[in-house]
């Protein structure tokens, strides 16, 4: 997805979550995420802080910008997966 609307769906997705759940684990207001995700409007950058902290395996340069992840993020992913799998 090209748009940070369209990542943060990717992420809902990927984890299996209905917009509702993802909403209650980040700590958004109900409706609020879906709302913006409807409507394609700004995103709270309380909401992407959320975001990283509820679910690091995707990177915040990602969920914004679309980039890749910088070898500092890469790594610490990985130490999180192994530690993740301990």
């Amino acid at each position: 997805m090209d748009t940070i609307h369209g990542r943060i769906l990717t992420i809902i997705e990927k984890e299996r979550l209905s917009i509702s759940k993802f909403e209650k684990t980040i700590g958004a207001g109900t409706n609020v995420l879906s709302t913006a995700l409807r409507r394609k409007s700004a995103i709270s950058h309380v909401i992407i802080q959320n975001i990283v902290k509820n679910y690091p395996n995707y990177s915040i340069s990602w969920l914004v910008l679309g980039e890749k992840e910088s070898p500092k993020e890469q790594i610490l992913n990985k130490v999180i997966e192994i530690i993740d799998g301990i």
